[in-house]
């Protein structure tokens, strides 16, 4: 690892950071699952270390870099925003798909948090659509959420 470099770790299938300091070990964990969004997160994180050790500004308390606890929303509580956001911009046609597919969300996530999904649920909520659903409208369904999930 090249001096002042921070690794993106995982760890207990948990995101971690990893770098050395004034020949210190320091390890900040990002306490997220291993998915790509939350990759991209730790990174812009490992950055902001690095961007601190090379101009000086490092907090061995590592304080400055510990995430800020958060509240994270329910699954269904964020499709149903996202479904409010959109009903101002789009058909009556595709406003019925987003319907029809915040009752899937609201039955397969359940209270589940946004912050607990990872790669294998989403496999999953995919599988079980794929139980109820054609194999074109699951495809399409999950176009959706991928749009509800990353902000599109």
């Amino acid at each position: 690892m090249p001096k002042g470099s921070v690794n993106i770790e995982v760890f207990k299938d948990r995101l971690r950071l990893a770098w050395s300091w004034q020949g210190k070990r320091f390890w900040l964990y990002i306490g997220l699952p291993d998915t790509m969004v939350n990759r991209k997160a730790a990174s812009m994180k490992a950055s902001q270390i690095e961007l601190d050790i090379a101009s000086g500004n490092f907090d061995p308390s590592l304080v400055k870099y510990k995430p800020q606890k958060q509240e994270s929303i329910s699954v269904s509580e964020l499709f149903d925003q996202f479904v409010e956001y959109k009903r101002r911009s789009i058909s009556n046609g595709g406003l019925t798909k987003y319907l029809a597919l915040q009752k899937h969300v609201s039955v397969f996530f359940n209270e589940k948090t946004t912050i607990s999904v990872s790669e294998s649920v989403a496999e999953k909520f995919r599988d079980w659509l794929a139980q109820k659903l054609e194999p074109v409208t699951v495809r399409e369904r999950i176009v959706l959420m991928n749009a509800c999930w990353s902000g599109d």
